[in-house]
Order: C-alpha cells, then sequence, then structure tokens
C-alpha cells in the first residue's frame, strides 16, 4: 500500500526570479516550477495538490498545472 495517498506542493520563491525541482515520491516523481510570478506542478502519481498565494488546484496524473 502507498505510504502517502495525497500531499501537498506549497512553493516559496523566496528571493529568488526563477527555480526548478524534481523531488522524488513513491512511485513517480513531482516536479515544481516558479517563472514570471506563475508557479508550474507536474506530478507521475496522483493525489497531488498544488497550493500557492492563497488559491489551490489539484495536480493532474501525468498532467501539469498553472497557479
Amino acid at each position: 500500500d502507498i505510504a502517502y495517498k495525497t500531499f501537498d506542493v506549497k512553493p516559496n520563491p523566496g528571493k529568488y526570479n526563477t527555480f526548478r525541482a524534481v523531488v522524488p515520491v513513491c512511485g513517480g516523481t513531482v516536479t515544481v516550477s516558479y517563472e514570471n510570478g506563475t508557479v508550474t506542478a507536474s506530478a507521475t502519481v496522483p493525489g497531488g495538490t498544488l497550493r500557492y498565494n492563497g488559491k489551490s488546484a489539484a495536480i493532474p496524473t501525468n498532467g501539469s498545472v498553472k497557479l
């Protein structure tokens, strides 16, 4: 059984104008990037939610979402 069925991605750009990160998770990866005030997240596993600046959106499996 999967240890975590849901997960949140909560980026905090701080002083950075751009960044990109790939994080391994059980059974896949989560990728998050930030550029020009927009955060993009994608995941190869289900159950993710992107949360940024008081907004949230589901991260589609093998797709991406922007906030």
